[in-house]
Protein backbone atom coordinates (compact mmCIF):
# COMPACT_ATOMS: atom_id res chain seq x y z
CA UNK A 1 0.00 0.00 0.00
CA UNK A 2 1.52 3.48 -1.16
CA UNK A 3 0.19 6.96 -0.33
CA UNK A 4 -2.57 5.27 1.60
CA UNK A 5 -4.89 4.57 -1.28
CA UNK A 6 -5.92 1.18 -2.85
CA UNK A 7 -8.42 -0.92 -4.24
CA UNK A 8 -10.40 -4.24 -3.56
CA UNK A 9 -13.26 -5.90 -4.20
CA UNK A 10 -15.88 -7.12 -2.06
CA UNK A 11 -19.21 -8.33 -3.20
CA UNK A 12 -21.97 -7.16 -5.64
CA UNK A 13 -24.27 -5.66 -3.67
CA UNK A 14 -24.58 -2.06 -3.52
CA UNK A 15 -24.23 -0.28 -0.93
CA UNK A 16 -22.99 -1.97 1.43
CA UNK A 17 -20.63 -1.64 4.73
CA UNK A 18 -17.72 -3.94 5.46
CA UNK A 19 -14.74 -3.49 7.86
CA UNK A 20 -11.62 -3.08 6.03
CA UNK A 21 -8.60 -4.88 8.14
CA UNK A 22 -4.66 -2.45 7.77
CA UNK A 23 -2.00 -4.05 9.09
CA UNK A 24 1.46 -2.72 8.40
CA UNK A 25 2.49 -6.24 7.56
CA UNK A 26 1.62 -9.86 8.17
CA UNK A 27 2.76 -10.12 12.12
CA UNK A 28 1.21 -6.46 13.00
CA UNK A 29 -0.42 -7.01 16.47
CA UNK A 30 -2.16 -3.84 16.47
CA UNK A 31 -3.97 -3.64 13.21
CA UNK A 32 -6.59 -0.37 12.42
CA UNK A 33 -10.24 -1.84 11.89
CA UNK A 34 -11.89 1.03 9.62
CA UNK A 35 -15.74 0.99 8.72
CA UNK A 36 -15.67 1.20 4.77
CA UNK A 37 -18.89 2.15 1.95
CA UNK A 38 -18.38 0.21 -1.05
CA UNK A 39 -20.40 1.01 -4.15
CA UNK A 40 -21.13 -1.86 -6.87
CA UNK A 41 -18.01 -4.32 -4.85
CA UNK A 42 -15.71 -1.74 -5.21
CA UNK A 43 -14.41 1.27 -2.77
CA UNK A 44 -11.06 3.55 -3.45
CA UNK A 45 -10.06 3.76 0.20
CA UNK A 46 -7.89 7.16 1.51
CA UNK A 47 -7.01 6.63 5.53
CA UNK A 48 -8.25 8.87 7.58
CA UNK A 49 -11.12 9.46 9.78
CA UNK A 50 -14.99 7.67 9.27
CA UNK A 51 -17.77 9.32 10.60
CA UNK A 52 -21.08 8.03 11.25
CA UNK A 53 -23.97 9.81 11.74
CA UNK A 54 -25.62 9.07 15.77
CA UNK A 55 -28.50 7.43 16.25
CA UNK A 56 -29.46 5.50 12.90
CA UNK A 57 -30.59 2.57 12.23
CA UNK A 58 -27.26 1.89 10.30
CA UNK A 59 -25.13 3.04 13.39
CA UNK A 60 -26.84 0.10 15.64
CA UNK A 61 -26.57 -2.53 12.76
CA UNK A 62 -22.41 -1.12 12.61
CA UNK A 63 -22.80 -1.55 16.44
CA UNK A 64 -23.96 -5.67 16.43
CA UNK A 65 -21.68 -6.55 13.47
CA UNK A 66 -18.48 -5.39 14.98
CA UNK A 67 -19.66 -7.22 18.06
CA UNK A 68 -20.02 -10.13 15.58
CA UNK A 69 -16.91 -9.54 14.46
CA UNK A 70 -15.25 -10.24 17.63
CA UNK A 71 -16.85 -13.10 19.12
CA UNK A 72 -16.09 -14.51 15.32
CA UNK A 73 -12.32 -13.40 15.72
CA UNK A 74 -12.01 -15.18 19.19
CA UNK A 75 -13.89 -18.98 17.93
CA UNK A 76 -11.81 -19.00 14.65
CA UNK A 77 -8.71 -18.27 17.09
CA UNK A 78 -9.17 -21.56 19.01
CA UNK A 79 -10.47 -23.30 15.91
CA UNK A 80 -7.51 -23.47 13.90
CA UNK A 81 -9.31 -23.19 10.79
CA UNK A 82 -7.53 -22.45 7.42
CA UNK A 83 -6.95 -19.32 5.83
CA UNK A 84 -9.88 -20.23 2.98
CA UNK A 85 -12.59 -21.37 5.34
CA UNK A 86 -12.35 -18.28 7.93
CA UNK A 87 -12.59 -16.75 4.69
CA UNK A 88 -15.55 -17.97 3.46
CA UNK A 89 -17.04 -17.75 6.89
CA UNK A 90 -16.32 -14.20 7.25
CA UNK A 91 -18.87 -13.59 3.91
CA UNK A 92 -21.38 -15.12 5.58
CA UNK A 93 -21.16 -13.38 8.73
CA UNK A 94 -20.64 -10.44 6.64
CA UNK A 95 -23.69 -11.13 4.70
CA UNK A 96 -26.15 -12.23 7.47
CA UNK A 97 -25.55 -8.99 9.64
CA UNK A 98 -25.18 -6.31 6.84
CA UNK A 99 -25.79 -6.81 3.25
CA UNK A 100 -29.41 -8.38 3.26
CA UNK A 101 -30.78 -4.62 5.02
CA UNK A 102 -32.07 -3.53 1.64
CA UNK A 103 -31.26 0.43 3.44
CA UNK A 104 -28.09 0.35 4.61
CA UNK A 105 -26.96 4.37 4.01
CA UNK A 106 -24.82 5.98 5.50
CA UNK A 107 -25.78 9.03 7.29
CA UNK A 108 -21.92 10.59 6.92
CA UNK A 109 -18.57 9.83 6.02
CA UNK A 110 -15.31 11.78 6.02
CA UNK A 111 -12.21 11.09 4.35
CA UNK A 112 -8.99 13.56 5.76
CA UNK A 113 -5.78 13.46 5.16
CA UNK A 114 -3.03 15.88 6.26
CA UNK A 115 0.08 17.34 4.38
CA UNK A 116 3.14 19.38 6.52
CA UNK A 117 6.37 20.28 5.00
CA UNK A 118 9.54 22.70 5.78
CA UNK A 119 8.89 21.58 9.46
CA UNK A 120 5.02 22.54 8.99
CA UNK A 121 5.30 25.78 7.96
CA UNK A 122 3.46 24.77 5.25
CA UNK A 123 0.38 22.32 5.90
CA UNK A 124 -2.12 21.30 3.83
CA UNK A 125 -5.18 19.90 4.44
CA UNK A 126 -8.25 17.67 2.40
CA UNK A 127 -11.45 16.55 3.77
CA UNK A 128 -14.32 15.22 1.46
CA UNK A 129 -17.37 14.26 2.75
CA UNK A 130 -20.49 12.87 1.51
CA UNK A 131 -23.88 12.72 3.54
CA UNK A 132 -27.33 11.09 2.00
CA UNK A 133 -30.22 12.04 4.46
CA UNK A 134 -33.23 9.56 4.31
CA UNK A 135 -36.83 9.13 5.47
CA UNK A 136 -37.13 12.78 5.17
CA UNK A 137 -40.54 14.55 6.83
CA UNK A 138 -42.67 16.61 4.46
CA UNK A 139 -46.13 17.02 4.11
CA UNK A 140 -48.50 15.25 1.19
CA UNK A 141 -52.06 15.65 0.46
CA UNK A 142 -54.49 12.94 1.20
CA UNK A 143 -57.69 12.09 0.34
CA UNK A 144 -60.08 12.49 3.09
CA UNK A 145 -61.84 10.00 4.18
CA UNK A 146 -60.05 7.54 4.46
CA UNK A 147 -57.56 10.32 6.45
CA UNK A 148 -59.43 12.55 9.13
CA UNK A 149 -57.06 15.47 7.71
CA UNK A 150 -56.13 16.07 4.03
CA UNK A 151 -52.25 16.54 4.81
CA UNK A 152 -50.48 13.99 6.17
CA UNK A 153 -47.01 14.07 7.92
CA UNK A 154 -44.50 11.00 6.49
CA UNK A 155 -40.99 10.60 6.00
CA UNK A 156 -40.27 10.05 2.57
CA UNK A 157 -37.92 12.06 1.54
CA UNK A 158 -34.25 11.64 0.45
CA UNK A 159 -31.53 14.36 -0.05
CA UNK A 160 -27.61 14.20 -0.59
CA UNK A 161 -25.19 16.54 0.55
CA UNK A 162 -21.57 16.26 -0.70
CA UNK A 163 -18.18 18.71 -0.26
CA UNK A 164 -14.59 19.15 -0.28
CA UNK A 165 -13.12 21.32 1.98
CA UNK A 166 -9.27 22.28 1.26
CA UNK A 167 -6.85 24.36 4.09
CA UNK A 168 -3.73 26.19 3.82
CA UNK A 169 -1.57 27.20 6.68
CA UNK A 170 1.37 28.68 5.17
CA UNK A 171 4.70 30.67 7.35
CA UNK A 172 6.90 32.14 4.99
CA UNK A 173 8.33 34.72 7.05
CA UNK A 174 9.46 33.57 10.66
CA UNK A 175 12.18 35.05 12.56
CA UNK A 176 12.49 37.05 16.04
CA UNK A 177 11.37 40.04 15.11
CA UNK A 178 9.09 39.15 11.48
CA UNK A 179 6.54 36.74 10.89
CA UNK A 180 3.79 36.44 8.40
CA UNK A 181 1.31 34.07 8.77
CA UNK A 182 -1.48 33.11 5.92
CA UNK A 183 -4.39 30.80 6.74
CA UNK A 184 -6.75 29.74 4.18
CA UNK A 185 -9.94 27.30 4.19
CA UNK A 186 -11.80 26.70 0.81
CA UNK A 187 -15.07 24.76 0.44
CA UNK A 188 -16.66 23.21 -2.06
CA UNK A 189 -19.80 22.26 -1.23
CA UNK A 190 -23.29 20.26 -3.50
CA UNK A 191 -26.54 19.41 -2.21
CA UNK A 192 -29.46 17.44 -4.38
CA UNK A 193 -32.81 16.99 -3.36
CA UNK A 194 -33.07 12.72 -4.69
CA UNK A 195 -36.88 12.65 -4.00
CA UNK A 196 -40.05 12.98 -1.96
CA UNK A 197 -42.12 10.13 -2.90
CA UNK A 198 -41.96 6.82 -1.39
CA UNK A 199 -44.41 4.47 0.10
CA UNK A 200 -46.45 4.93 3.47
CA UNK A 201 -48.57 1.99 4.94
CA UNK A 202 -49.36 0.77 1.38
CA UNK A 203 -49.96 3.25 0.11
CA UNK A 204 -47.94 5.32 -2.72
CA UNK A 205 -46.83 9.14 -1.37
CA UNK A 206 -46.09 11.62 -3.82
CA UNK A 207 -45.47 15.72 -3.55
CA UNK A 208 -45.07 18.43 -6.87
CA UNK A 209 -41.87 18.08 -8.41
CA UNK A 210 -41.83 21.83 -8.76
CA UNK A 211 -42.48 23.75 -5.43
CA UNK A 212 -42.39 27.25 -4.74
CA UNK A 213 -40.26 28.38 -1.87
CA UNK A 214 -39.58 32.21 -2.18
CA UNK A 215 -41.29 35.00 -3.66
CA UNK A 216 -41.21 39.40 -4.34
CA UNK A 217 -43.88 41.17 -2.20
CA UNK A 218 -44.18 44.15 -0.65
CA UNK A 219 -43.57 47.83 -2.28
CA UNK A 220 -43.61 47.68 -6.06
CA UNK A 221 -45.44 43.91 -5.86
CA UNK A 222 -49.49 44.31 -6.99
CA UNK A 223 -49.58 40.15 -7.89
CA UNK A 224 -49.27 38.45 -10.36
CA UNK A 225 -46.46 35.48 -10.98
CA UNK A 226 -43.60 36.60 -8.66
CA UNK A 227 -42.37 33.50 -7.25
CA UNK A 228 -38.26 33.32 -7.64
CA UNK A 229 -36.76 30.16 -5.67
CA UNK A 230 -37.76 26.83 -5.43
CA UNK A 231 -37.77 23.40 -4.41
CA UNK A 232 -37.07 20.92 -7.47
CA UNK A 233 -36.44 17.25 -7.42
CA UNK A 234 -33.20 16.45 -9.15
CA UNK A 235 -32.32 20.24 -8.25
CA UNK A 236 -29.90 21.59 -5.43
CA UNK A 237 -32.48 23.10 -2.81
CA UNK A 238 -32.80 26.78 -3.44
CA UNK A 239 -32.55 27.23 -7.31
CA UNK A 240 -34.14 30.33 -9.32
CA UNK A 241 -36.63 28.75 -11.81
CA UNK A 242 -37.50 31.81 -13.83
CA UNK A 243 -38.78 33.24 -17.24
CA UNK A 244 -36.13 34.31 -19.46
CA UNK A 245 -36.00 38.31 -20.43
CA UNK A 246 -34.55 39.14 -24.17
CA UNK A 247 -34.39 42.82 -23.35
CA UNK A 248 -36.10 45.68 -23.32
CA UNK A 249 -39.05 47.00 -25.13
CA UNK A 250 -41.80 49.40 -25.78
CA UNK A 251 -44.90 48.72 -24.95
CA UNK A 252 -47.08 50.59 -27.21
CA UNK A 253 -47.95 53.38 -24.70
CA UNK A 254 -44.64 55.19 -24.41
CA UNK A 255 -43.37 53.20 -21.96
CA UNK A 256 -40.97 49.71 -21.84
CA UNK A 257 -41.57 46.12 -20.57
CA UNK A 258 -39.55 43.30 -20.36
CA UNK A 259 -40.08 41.21 -23.22
CA UNK A 260 -39.56 37.49 -22.40
CA UNK A 261 -39.00 34.92 -24.27
CA UNK A 262 -41.44 32.11 -25.26
CA UNK A 263 -39.45 29.03 -24.19
CA UNK A 264 -41.47 25.96 -25.20
CA UNK A 265 -42.59 27.90 -28.53
CA UNK A 266 -46.27 27.54 -28.41
CA UNK A 267 -47.04 30.93 -29.26
CA UNK A 268 -47.97 31.91 -25.79
CA UNK A 269 -45.70 33.28 -23.25
CA UNK A 270 -46.74 31.50 -19.93
CA UNK A 271 -45.33 33.15 -16.51
CA UNK A 272 -46.72 30.61 -13.84
CA UNK A 273 -45.12 27.49 -12.09
CA UNK A 274 -44.38 25.33 -14.98
CA UNK A 275 -44.84 27.59 -17.74
CA UNK A 276 -42.26 29.43 -19.13
CA UNK A 277 -39.29 29.21 -17.25
CA UNK A 278 -36.20 27.65 -16.95
CA UNK A 279 -33.35 26.75 -13.89
CA UNK A 280 -31.08 29.54 -14.20
CA UNK A 281 -28.62 28.98 -11.23
CA UNK A 282 -28.39 28.31 -7.64
CA UNK A 283 -28.98 30.31 -4.60
CA UNK A 284 -26.60 28.29 -2.29
CA UNK A 285 -22.86 29.26 -3.04
CA UNK A 286 -20.89 26.17 -4.45
CA UNK A 287 -17.69 27.76 -2.93
CA UNK A 288 -16.51 29.43 0.31
CA UNK A 289 -13.88 31.22 1.38
CA UNK A 290 -12.43 32.08 5.27
CA UNK A 291 -8.45 33.20 5.09
CA UNK A 292 -6.89 35.12 7.52
CA UNK A 293 -3.52 37.28 7.53
CA UNK A 294 -1.29 38.40 10.51
CA UNK A 295 1.66 40.03 10.19
CA UNK A 296 3.95 41.09 13.08
CA UNK A 297 7.37 43.43 13.27
CA UNK A 298 8.54 43.51 16.52
CA UNK A 299 5.87 44.94 18.68
CA UNK A 300 3.94 45.85 15.96
CA UNK A 301 1.35 43.76 14.92
CA UNK A 302 -1.52 43.62 11.86
CA UNK A 303 -4.23 41.20 11.24
CA UNK A 304 -6.59 41.30 8.52
CA UNK A 305 -9.91 38.55 8.03
CA UNK A 306 -11.63 37.55 4.90
CA UNK A 307 -14.82 35.78 3.81
CA UNK A 308 -16.02 35.37 0.80
CA UNK A 309 -18.40 33.32 -1.57
CA UNK A 310 -18.72 32.03 -5.23
CA UNK A 311 -20.63 30.05 -7.98
CA UNK A 312 -24.02 31.24 -7.02
CA UNK A 313 -26.83 34.08 -7.79
CA UNK A 314 -28.67 36.42 -6.24
CA UNK A 315 -32.39 38.09 -7.85
CA UNK A 316 -31.97 41.65 -7.32
CA UNK A 317 -35.90 42.29 -5.80
CA UNK A 318 -34.73 45.70 -4.86
CA UNK A 319 -33.70 47.01 -8.32
CA UNK A 320 -36.69 45.36 -10.12
CA UNK A 321 -39.00 46.81 -7.37
CA UNK A 322 -37.74 50.02 -7.57
CA UNK A 323 -36.91 50.43 -11.07
CA UNK A 324 -41.07 50.19 -11.85
CA UNK A 325 -42.04 53.46 -12.65
CA UNK A 326 -46.18 52.39 -11.88
CA UNK A 327 -45.20 52.07 -8.62
CA UNK A 328 -44.42 55.66 -8.76
CA UNK A 329 -44.98 58.44 -6.86
CA UNK A 330 -46.78 56.09 -4.12
CA UNK A 331 -43.38 54.48 -3.63
CA UNK A 332 -40.09 55.62 -4.32
CA UNK A 333 -38.30 54.75 -7.80
CA UNK A 334 -34.17 54.73 -7.87
CA UNK A 335 -32.70 57.40 -9.51
CA UNK A 336 -32.23 56.32 -12.80
CA UNK A 337 -36.00 54.56 -13.48
CA UNK A 338 -37.78 57.71 -14.69
CA UNK A 339 -34.94 57.71 -17.62
CA UNK A 340 -35.50 53.64 -18.36
CA UNK A 341 -39.58 54.22 -18.14
CA UNK A 342 -39.93 50.69 -17.19
CA UNK A 343 -43.52 50.10 -16.48
CA UNK A 344 -43.74 46.43 -15.59
CA UNK A 345 -42.86 44.27 -12.70
CA UNK A 346 -43.29 40.67 -13.76
CA UNK A 347 -39.91 38.37 -12.23
CA UNK A 348 -37.27 37.23 -15.10
CA UNK A 349 -33.60 36.72 -15.13
CA UNK A 350 -33.00 40.52 -16.23
CA UNK A 351 -32.49 41.00 -12.13
CA UNK A 352 -30.83 37.75 -11.67
CA UNK A 353 -27.28 38.68 -10.86
CA UNK A 354 -24.34 37.22 -9.75
CA UNK A 355 -23.56 36.69 -6.14
CA UNK A 356 -19.86 36.26 -5.92
CA UNK A 357 -18.07 38.45 -3.47
CA UNK A 358 -15.11 39.11 -1.15
CA UNK A 359 -15.44 40.94 1.75
CA UNK A 360 -13.05 42.30 4.23
CA UNK A 361 -14.48 41.26 7.11
CA UNK A 362 -12.00 42.96 9.80
CA UNK A 363 -8.71 44.73 9.79
CA UNK A 364 -6.38 45.54 12.92
CA UNK A 365 -3.38 47.49 13.96
CA UNK A 366 -2.44 46.63 17.45
CA UNK A 367 1.06 47.76 19.48
CA UNK A 368 2.44 46.06 22.38
CA UNK A 369 4.11 48.73 24.79
CA UNK A 370 7.16 47.75 25.94
CA UNK A 371 6.81 47.92 30.24
CA UNK A 372 8.88 47.06 32.87
CA UNK A 373 6.99 43.95 34.57
CA UNK A 374 5.40 44.42 37.67
CA UNK A 375 1.98 44.46 38.87
CA UNK A 376 1.06 45.25 34.90
CA UNK A 377 2.43 42.17 33.04
CA UNK A 378 1.53 43.29 29.01
CA UNK A 379 0.25 46.41 27.47
CA UNK A 380 -1.45 46.75 23.94
CA UNK A 381 -3.70 48.89 22.38
CA UNK A 382 -5.06 48.61 19.13
CA UNK A 383 -7.50 50.10 16.49
CA UNK A 384 -10.24 48.11 14.05
CA UNK A 385 -12.24 48.44 11.58
CA UNK A 386 -15.48 45.81 10.52
CA UNK A 387 -16.22 45.75 7.20
CA UNK A 388 -13.52 47.13 5.95
CA UNK A 389 -14.71 46.63 2.04
CA UNK A 390 -16.44 44.33 -0.08
CA UNK A 391 -15.15 43.69 -3.47
CA UNK A 392 -18.34 42.03 -5.74
CA UNK A 393 -19.97 43.07 -8.74
CA UNK A 394 -23.48 42.65 -7.60
CA UNK A 395 -25.53 45.96 -8.06
CA UNK A 396 -27.88 45.59 -5.44
CA UNK A 397 -27.87 46.58 -1.37
CA UNK A 398 -25.53 43.97 -0.60
CA UNK A 399 -24.35 40.15 -1.62
CA UNK A 400 -24.46 39.24 2.03
CA UNK A 401 -27.73 38.14 2.05
CA UNK A 402 -29.12 34.77 3.31
CA UNK A 403 -27.70 32.35 0.97
CA UNK A 404 -28.15 29.69 3.22
CA UNK A 405 -30.94 28.72 4.93
CA UNK A 406 -34.18 27.21 3.30
CA UNK A 407 -36.83 29.92 3.73
CA UNK A 408 -38.86 32.45 1.66
CA UNK A 409 -35.72 35.13 2.14
CA UNK A 410 -32.91 32.81 0.44
CA UNK A 411 -31.50 34.00 -2.59
CA UNK A 412 -33.85 37.30 -2.47
CA UNK A 413 -32.35 40.79 -2.36
CA UNK A 414 -36.24 42.16 -1.40
CA UNK A 415 -35.58 45.40 0.30
CA UNK A 416 -35.27 44.42 3.52
CA UNK A 417 -31.23 43.47 3.78
CA UNK A 418 -29.60 46.28 5.50
CA UNK A 419 -26.65 46.71 4.36
CA UNK A 420 -23.44 45.44 6.69
CA UNK A 421 -22.25 48.70 8.26
CA UNK A 422 -18.49 49.64 9.07
CA UNK A 423 -17.59 50.31 12.29
CA UNK A 424 -14.24 51.83 13.57
CA UNK A 425 -13.03 50.65 16.99
CA UNK A 426 -10.17 51.61 19.63
CA UNK A 427 -8.74 48.84 22.18
CA UNK A 428 -6.43 48.87 25.62
CA UNK A 429 -5.37 45.20 26.76
CA UNK A 430 -3.92 45.38 30.07
CA UNK A 431 -3.06 41.96 31.61
CA UNK A 432 -2.00 41.22 35.33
Amino acid sequence: MKNGTFRFTLGETSPEVSLLVLKASSDDLFPVTLPVVTEKGVVKVVLGELVLTSGTDLNDRLQDFLLAVDRFGDEMAGKGESHGKIKKDFSVLLESSILQNKDNEVGVYIFRSDLGLWNNRLVLTAEYYYSKTTDMLYAYDVPVPPFAYDKLLANLGSMSNQGLEVGVSFTPIQKKDMELNINMNLSWQKNKLLSLSGEYDGMQMSAADITAMGALSGAGQHGGYNNVVYQIVGQPLGVFYLPHCKGIIEDGNGHYRYDIEDLDKNGTVDLSDGGDRYIAGQATPKVTLGSNISFRYRDWYLSLQMNGAFGHKIFNGTGLAYTNMSSFPDYNVLKGAPEKNIVDQNVSDYWLEKGDYLNLENLTLGYDIPIRKGVVQSLRVSASVNNLATISSYSGLTPMINSYVVNSTMGIDDKRTYPVYRTFSLGLSVQF
